[in-house]
């Protein structure tokens, strides 16, 4: 039985996600790299979404849209 170890999930040190609620973080809608140890505590109490599809649009609007 061979299993291409590819296709197994790692373990990564920081997820990209967005931040529901304006706290100790940063901003409402920011886009922030957290701990992974820490985001299943984050979401839990509300803090961050870290859903694809929420990060990508978080990070499409203007506060997240780098400075020219």
């Amino acid at each position: 039985d061979h299993r291409d170890l590819h296709s197994f999930p790692t373990r990564r040190s920081s997820d990209l996600v967005r931040l529901l609620i304006t706290s100790h973080l940063g901003i409402a809608n920011d886009v922030i790299y957290l701990p992974a140890a820490d985001v299943a505590d984050a979401e839990a109490n509300g803090y961050v979404d870290s859903d694809p599809a929420a990060v990508a649009y978080a990070a499409a609007l203007p506060q997240n849209q780098a400075a020219a």
